[in-house]
């Protein structure tokens, strides 16, 4: 979002040096920039909740690119506890409806489908799944971390979610930010605590931070 402003403040000024900073102040943002804004408020919203609740034993690495030298996307958050890694992609949809459906039966294969305003938004896992899949390649990058189960999780900040129970779609968790918390704090498994400050450790080299 500050990368944008930057270079929008600098069009706009260079194109018109007289006036360009009334225009400014005039005009607002073009929706595509509001967006990033939107969204970095929303991953502050749920890091805080995260660090906060998750428990003293998880360690996280917060906005990531998928490796190095890539630059097709990043991860928000990788979450790396006893019971493995867990790749939580934010989003922020204020007060909009959050569900998961399953369709298909007798004569197609069931499948979910992830509804948001009522709109198939099942996009939003496939991007989730290529965030899951650039960590799992990461760690069997070494033998030492190749068995470390990865899961995926997206977290939406305030979005209109079931008040009882928890959504999944294809294995992935779906919940607020006190929801995904409290699945990283009562999450059991077999990773000893050394191994997971390495696992760690490895993930924070081998996915670089999205910015510097």
């Amino acid at each position: 979002y500050a990368r944008r402003m930057v270079r929008r403040e600098d069009r706009v000024k260079q194109r018109l040096p007289r006036i360009g900073g009334l225009l400014l102040k005039i005009f607002d943002e073009a929706p595509s920039t509001k967006a990033f804004k939107k969204g970095a408020e929303g991953e502050r919203v749920a890091i805080k909740k995260l660090l906060s609740d998750s428990g003293p034993n998880v360690h996280f690495l917060v906005n990531r690119r998928l490796g190095l030298g890539r630059r097709d996307g990043d991860v928000d958050v990788v979450a790396v506890s006893a019971a493995g890694v867990l790749v939580i992609d934010v989003k922020r949809c204020a007060e909009a409806k959050v569900r998961v459906e399953r369709e298909g039966g007798l004569f197609t294969a069931r499948h979910d489908v992830l509804k948001v305003r009522g709109r198939d938004e099942s996009r939003l896992l496939d991007g989730l799944a290529k965030q899951i899949d650039a960590v799992t390649l990461s760690l069997q990058a070494d033998p030492r971390f190749a068995d470390v189960p990865v899961s995926g999780s997206l977290c939406f900040v305030d979005a209109d979610l079931p008040l009882f129970g928890h959504l999944e779609a294809r294995g992935h968790l779906i919940g607020p930010p006190k929801g995904t918390a409290k699945a990283l704090r009562e999450a059991s498994g077999d990773l000893a605590q050394d191994l997971v400050e390495k696992v760690a450790d490895h993930l924070d080299a081998a996915l670089p931070p999205a910015l510097s």
